[in-house]
């Protein structure tokens, strides 16, 4: 399967993965799917989605949550080069 440098550049510029070697960061790259959203469309996660790692390539993201009473509660704003997900990939437990 080919690798598309592209992931793989930009993989290597994420913070936990800077110390990675070519090798390491080819076989990474084979695991990651790019996904692309609308602008203003929700990024809604399914139980397996839960448990993913997510680069924001392009654009801006808002990570919200709601709370017990329902209400939506923004978590963090998020540019390219910025990730979530790292715990539950790391852990395999959702959040």
């Amino acid at each position: 399967m080919t690798i598309s440098s592209s992931v793989m550049n930009r993989i290597s510029q994420v913070s936990l993965f800077q110390d990675l070697g070519p090798a390491e960061l080819e076989e990474l790259a084979l695991m990651c799917t790019r996904k692309k959203y609308s602008s203003g469309s929700p990024i809604i996660l399914s139980e397996e989605e839960e448990r993913s790692f997510y680069v924001i390539s392009y654009g801006k993201v808002v990570v919200k949550a709601i709370d017990p009473a329902l209400r939506e509660k923004v978590l963090v704003y998020l540019e390219p080069g910025d990730f979530f997900g790292e715990m539950s990939a790391i852990d395999d437990e959702p959040r």
